[in-house]
């Protein structure tokens, strides 16, 4: 089995080349730190049996660049990774043809496994896609726009709890916590915390 990890951080790049050489040692992973050093990969060894991209990678920018790698590549199967947890990225990913979405933040063994499956043709779709997409079925009020999991920053804020709290009460990286609730701020046009929690509790969102 032959699978490209295409993402621009090293030390990252060498811990998936490690995890997903499990369970399966005879697993060949190629690595690249862009989406060219990935072309190039391809082009002179041939199509792997999964690609793995780091959405946030440079030379990605925007979902766009999946399209014109199909393109280029027909018949290439692609996954996402990335260290956001957004489900509606996930789900607008998954939409647009990736074979699956994968959190960094995911278990190594329960992600060699997820890569496997997906790499012998299957799909794989994270927990809190899924739940967005059983949530999404049911009419919910999201003032601002906000997606669920900004909904949910901005209320675990308004209940007093630090970015760490907040993180380790949703289970994602406090990074993320941080860029939710920074476009959550965006969407309330609130310029600080406090004001984001007065505007909070001022819509009955907490």
């Amino acid at each position: 089995m032959r699978i490209l990890v295409a993402d621009d951080h090293p030390i990252l790049l060498e811990a998936l080349k490690a995890i997903l050489r499990y369970p399966d040692e005879a697993t060949e992973v190629w690595t690249a730190g862009t989406v060219d050093q990935a072309r190039q990969l391809i082009d002179t060894r041939g199509m792997p049996d999964l690609t793995l991209l780091d959405y946030t990678m440079p030379g990605m920018g925007d979902a766009a660049v999946l399209d014109t790698l199909w393109s280029d590549y027909p018949g290439l199967k692609v996954a996402i990774i990335s260290s956001s947890d957004d489900p509606d990225l996930a789900t607008a990913l998954l939409r647009r043809g990736a074979l699956g979405f994968i959190p960094k933040t995911m278990a190594p063994e329960a992600m060699a496994h997820a890569v496997h499956l997906m790499a012998a043709g299957g799909r794989y779709v994270p927990d809190f896609a899924y739940a967005a997409g059983a949530a999404a079925q049911q009419p919910v009020d999201r003032p601002f726009g906000l997606t669920a999991r900004e909904l949910d920053a901005v209320r675990e804020l308004s209940l007093g709890l630090s970015n760490k709290q907040i993180a380790r009460k949703l289970g994602v990286e406090e990074v993320t916590v941080k860029l939710h609730l920074r476009r959550a701020y965006r969407k309330m046009n609130a310029h600080s915390r406090a004001e984001a929690v007065r505007i909070a509790l001022t819509r009955g969102l907490a």
